[in-house]
């Protein structure tokens, strides 16, 4: 009996202590689970935040669209966007450490005992964490936005009832009818519209709240500090860089294409230029729009003339968001663009001028003589360094509409010249567009002025602003003669040229600009 007892006791005692010994263990590898390795946790971390933060930088790049956008669509992606982003990070932020809060209110660079994170692990931790807080506000603007442009029918069975929007929902736009390309402006004369009384809609004007742009500004600040922690081997990609780098691309020079004249463009009042299809420049009033954005010709304006080495290339490769405005002071410019499959100067304001083909030819034959080109006529080499613009507004616009027309007649020149049949002949020959062939050489006589705002609308001027009078009716103008190359066509039509500036004439004066205004 004694030792069967004996064999109990003892029996029970290694039953015991080998569930102590089990649970020990047990609780060993649960330790070793939930801290790893720095090894393990390197290999894990970097990848993974990596990864989170790109997304971040995407989609504070769609938040910034979004806020533009005049469709409320991009506002509903962006907000669902947000939502899904936080709790991804919430989850990768809490298998590194299950308090951010905790972690990243350390002082002295002290952080709390528990965390297997290396310094710039943690500043990566920290600021993709404080990042992504700052955008948590942010889903609840997107949602009004949503409400404020999402269209809306008319109700019939509503009319009458008083209406419990704060803002009113935008209605569905009627489209706007397929008008011709519209026709060139004329001063001081009241034209007809394709229909009567007809206006087209007003596009909306978009612009993000000041909250948003703080909001993003700062989580921007946050996402830099995080950028930053990572290893030199870490590469990001911004998307808005991306963007501008695709629109300067499509409306804009290669950013190789000026080094490869750069002999050309050492020569002085030389440049480069992209000239763009008539399309480009055309406002489209059926697709919804914000008329906040800057236009393509405002982003990519025609390239400065007279501006010294190169002048054109610059303003080129760089994309340009500043409103050319009566206030800026005038340049003249290169403008020309595609019309189908011809060059075409732009008709703007006043602006005119006629154009030529001198065939194949190389620009540096050409001088501001014109002697040495065999193509040209003498009586057309007469007429392009002998015109004179007239002097008067109505006489300028009538001379704008016989080179359209190609109906001239008689034209003033700076020279007594006697009107044979000859310059009648070659005179008739030219116009403000010609067929563009790759490697030709056009001949191209440009007018241009900045006609003041008053002028064009036919505006009062109170009496208030009399005493400025001078300065509200000064009209800057230009006369040059400009001679350009096409040297490469890309897919869409446009095409690459080389101008040159020849001569500069005096420029045009325009003497009774006051008829054209009301006084107060």
């Amino acid at each position: 009996m004694r030792y069967l007892l004996l064999i109990f006791v003892s029996s029970l005692l290694s039953l015991v202590s080998g569930q102590a010994i089990a649970q020990a263990e047990s609780q060993r590898l649960g330790v070793s689970r939930q801290i790893p390795s720095s090894s393990a946790s390197d290999q894990s971390f970097w990848p993974q935040a990596q990864r989170l933060v790109q997304t971040q930088i995407n989609l504070i790049n769609r938040i910034e669209r979004a806020s533009a956008s005049p469709e409320p669509y991009p506002a509903f992606a962006a907000e669902g966007q947000i939502l899904l982003h936080q709790g991804e990070v919430d989850r990768f932020l809490k298998s590194q450490y299950p308090n951010p809060a905790l972690l990243c209110t350390r002082t002295n660079g002290v952080t709390p005992a528990g965390s297997n994170l290396t310094l710039e692990q943690a500043q990566v931790y920290c600021a993709l964490y404080a990042s992504t807080q700052q955008l948590l506000p942010l889903r609840p603007v997107l949602e009004r936005r949503q409400s404020i442009l999402a269209p809306t029918r008319g109700n019939p069975l509503a009319i009458g009832q008083p209406s419990i929007l704060t803002v009113p929902p935008q209605r569905l736009a009627v489209p706007v009818p397929r008008f011709p390309a519209p026709e060139p402006p004329v001063v001081g004369v009241a034209a007809k519209t394709p229909i009567s009384g007809y206006q087209p809609p007003i596009q909306p004007a978009i612009a993000p709240s000041q909250q948003t742009v703080t909001t993003l500004q700062t989580a921007k600040k946050f996402l830099g500090q995080a950028v930053a922690a990572f290893p030199p081997s870490a590469r990001f990609t911004d998307i808005a860089e991306t963007y501008q780098l695709n629109e300067r691309n499509s409306y804009a020079l290669y950013r190789q294409e000026p080094s490869l004249y750069s002999e050309f463009l050492s020569q002085p009042n030389t440049g480069i230029a992209r000239v763009l299809p008539s399309e480009a420049y055309r406002q489209q009033l059926n697709p919804l729009g914000n008329r906040l954005s800057p236009s393509v010709a405002e982003r990519f304006p025609f390239p400065a003339l007279l501006q010294g080495v190169g002048g054109g290339s610059d303003e080129e490769s760089t994309p340009s968001s500043v409103r050319v405005g009566p206030g800026d002071e005038f340049t003249p410019r290169f403008a020309v663009r595609m019309e189908g499959s011809n060059f075409e100067i732009a008709q703007q304001g006043l602006d005119y001028g006629f154009m030529v083909d001198l065939g194949e030819v190389p620009l540096e034959n050409l001088d501001p003589t014109l002697k040495k080109v065999r193509a040209l006529s003498p009586q057309t080499r007469q007429f392009f360094l002998n015109y004179r613009p007239p002097n008067q507004l109505a006489s300028i616009q009538v001379d704008r509409q016989r080179f359209i027309t190609g109906k001239l007649g008689q034209v003033a020149f700076s020279e007594p010249v006697q009107q044979t049949r000859a310059i009648a002949s070659s005179i008739d020959r030219l116009s403000p567009n010609a067929p563009a062939m790759l490697n030709h050489t056009y001949l191209m006589r440009l007018v241009q002025f900045q006609v003041p705002e008053v002028v064009q609308t036919g505006g009062t001027v109170s009496r208030e602003q009399r005493r400025y009078l001078d300065q509200i009716l000064e009209l800057p103008s230009s006369d040059v003669l400009v001679a350009f190359r096409p040297v490469s066509r890309r897919a869409d039509g446009s095409y690459t040229v080389l101008w040159q500036v020849l001569t500069q004439f005096p420029d045009p004066q325009i003497e009774d600009v006051e008829k054209y205004i009301k006084l107060q």
